[in-house]
């Protein structure tokens, strides 16, 4: 009511509104749905580009592994492709060598000589598309020796001479030094600046004054990439005076397969593999290749190498004296076979009774047809020779036939050179036989694998004749010559004439199971092989190949030998010391006594009364 006491009806309102704080106003909540959305929307991202990334990593992973699976293949694919190039190569340049030196027609001997370069000229090239592939799939090894450098480099350039004179060419070597050791691998710096050489000679126009000109200089800055700065190395240089490389050809110079196509009318153009080999030969020994050219003035390559041996890894230095590849892990021979022959062995005793004596025999294991015939018309008619088509039934005719010699070849099916070479080692019948190893596989740590199996020659496909029957006739003769030095001793010794341990343990147990019945007048070669586990032609053999004595004359020895001892200790009478060591009467014990020593029974032992008597007087005296 007012101040005069009048009342209001109605009423006085005053309206007031509290707004909410601001984290509770619409947009604070449309914020929050936002952020909300934001922060799922991270999550899942970051969730699904993790799993994408994994995912990636595992198909990456898998590639990988499907890049080194291809390697591997590859690798196989060029070792087996370089196998089939280099089998016909054989029966091309093998006969092809033959006939250029027995035909003198000189028109048709030009043909020949061409036709048999040109084959040589195929087999580097399989050599260094094999090369290449190693290089790819990492596994070509580095192995450096220290040289001098000088000697090795006017090698090569003298090999080139002739051609170079043919074209008119000066070929021109500069160095101010005689002595500059090195350490790189022989075999494959040969191929980098054969390559190298050839290719300046090529791009030089004949007759046309050319001059190709060899440097070698050391140089105290290196710019090598693999190396720290300033370090001395070797500066070789090749240049030529021939057309040069154009400006847009110059960055492909080094790629696989890349060739040429302005060469000189008369050159042959090449494969794109020699200057790419090149590179990657160079690089393998922590060098690096360059090259300088101008076209219509010529090109220059420039080797460069460091000096020293810090750069190379412990494993990549070869000293002197020192084998070279890798060991080959040996496999037991009982995992390979049982050491029983099949019922249906091919060669039987009788085959090989009727064989002739006077020849040696010599194995043949090679799964192709015409390299077993190429190699076999060439062996007869000097020896008698038996072919086997794998690994396998090299073996069986191996310990069946105990032949003087095995021929084979590494790559074949059932079982390879190298375990076949393990298992005829390993094995009592035939560890005496020396093995030739043929291979299509050229590479030093192939031959020194072949020989660490116990291998005792090995030989390149494709080969020569003359080479092959050479190292057949030498490996006979010294085997035949180690019979002859031991069958003029009159006291068998194995660990002397053992060649290897399994020999010493075969003729051991031969000389025990003689002695056990040295007695027994009845025990025949028969028995001999039933105690040692061989048939009568196989016990025949192997003593024959050890101490050039048969069974029976080995048998005849030892029981001459046990009597020499007995008579030396007056042990009976003569006719007693007959029966005592297996004869049946002691009139063939007497011829047999004199055929071996030269005099009787009787007067040996008489002369060995005399020295004693001699002995006795002169102690005494």
């Amino acid at each position: 009511s007012n101040n005069d006491g009048v009342w209001n009806e109605d009423g006085v309102a005053v309206k007031i509104t509290i707004t909410p704080p601001p984290w509770k106003t619409w947009w604070a909540f449309t914020l929050y749905v936002l952020l909300i959305t934001s922060l799922l929307y991270g999550v899942r991202r970051y969730e699904l580009n993790r799993l994408r990334l994994k995912n990636q990593l595992q198909i990456e992973h898998l590639e990988a592994e499907k890049l080194k699976e291809l390697d591997h293949l590859k690798s196989r694919f060029f070792a087996n492709i370089s196998h089939e190039f280099r089998t016909p190569l054989t029966l091309i340049l093998g006969p092809l060598e033959n006939a250029v030196a027995k035909i003198s027609d000189l028109a048709i001997k030009k043909q020949l000589v061409m036709a048999f370069e040109h084959g040589r000229r195929l087999l580097r090239l399989i050599n260094q598309l094999l090369d290449l592939s190693k290089l790819e799939a990492g596994r070509m090894e580095l192995k450096a020796s220290r040289g001098n450098l000088i000697p090795f480099l006017k090698g090569i350039v003298f090999v080139f001479e002739s051609l170079a004179e043919e074209r008119q060419i000066t070929l021109d070597f500069r160095t101010s030094y005689t002595n500059l050791e090195v350490y790189y691998d022989i075999e494959k710096m040969e191929q980098v600046f054969y390559n190298l050489i050839s290719n300046a000679i090529k791009f030089i126009p004949p007759d046309s004054g050319g001059k190709v000109t060899v440097t070698v200089a050391k140089s105290q800055v290196s710019l090598l990439k693999k190396l720290p700065p300033n370090v001395e190395c070797v500066r070789i240089n090749i240049m030529d005076t021939g057309i040069g490389i154009p400006a847009d050809r110059q960055s492909h110079i080094f790629d696989r397969f890349y060739r040429a196509d302005n060469l000189p009318r008369d050159s042959q153009p090449g494969t794109g593999i020699g200057l790419a080999l090149a590179k990657e030969i160079v690089e393998l020994h922590f060098g690096q290749i360059d090259m300088n050219s101008k076209e219509g003035k010529g090109t220059e390559f420039i080797v460069t190498l460091p000096l020293g041996k810090d750069h190379l890894a412990a494993n990549q230095i070869v000293e002197e004296d020192e084998p070279v590849g890798r060991k080959l892990p040996r496999r037991a021979p009982e995992k390979i076979f049982s050491g029983v022959l099949p019922e249906d062995d091919k060669v039987t005793n009788a085959d090989i009774d009727r064989e002739n004596e006077e020849h040696d025999i010599v194995l043949i294991v090679e799964d192709n047809q015409e390299v077993r015939t190429f190699i076999r018309q060439y062996l007869e008619p000097a020896h008698n020779v038996l072919e086997a088509v794998n690994g396998r039934d090299g073996f069986e005719k191996a310990a069946a036939a105990i032949p003087d010699l095995i021929i084979c070849d590494v790559m074949m099916p059932e079982l390879d050179g190298y375990e076949l070479c393990h298992a005829l080692k390993d094995d009592e019948r035939t560890s005496h036989i020396p093995v030739i190893l043929l291979t299509a596989m050229g590479g030093e740590e192939n031959k020194l694998e072949g020989l660490q199996t116990g291998a005792d020659d090995y030989l390149t496909k494709p080969f020569s004749s003359k080479e092959l029957l050479a190292r057949v006739k030498n490996l006979i003769a010294q085997r035949r010559k180690l019979r002859e030095r031991f069958s003029r001793e009159v006291v068998l010794k194995p660990s002397e004439i053992a060649i290897t341990s399994t020999d010493e343990r075969f003729l051991n147990r031969v000389k025990e199971a003689v002695e056990k019945n040295l007695g027994d007048e009845e025990f025949s070669v028969e028995d001999l092989g039933r105690e040692v586990g061989m048939s009568r032609v196989q016990l025949h053999r192997k003593l024959k190949a050890l101490t050039n004595q048969s069974a029976g004359e080995f048998i005849l020895s030892m029981r001459l030998q046990r009597a020499v001892d007995l008579l030396k200790q007056n042990a009976g009478t003569v006719a007693e010391i007959a029966y005592m060591v297996g004869f049946n009467t002691p009139n063939y014990f007497a011829k047999c006594f004199r055929q071996q020593f030269g005099c009787s029974p009787s007067e040996y032992k008489m002369n060995l009364s005399k020295t004693d008597e001699a002995a006795i007087g002169i102690q005494d005296s």
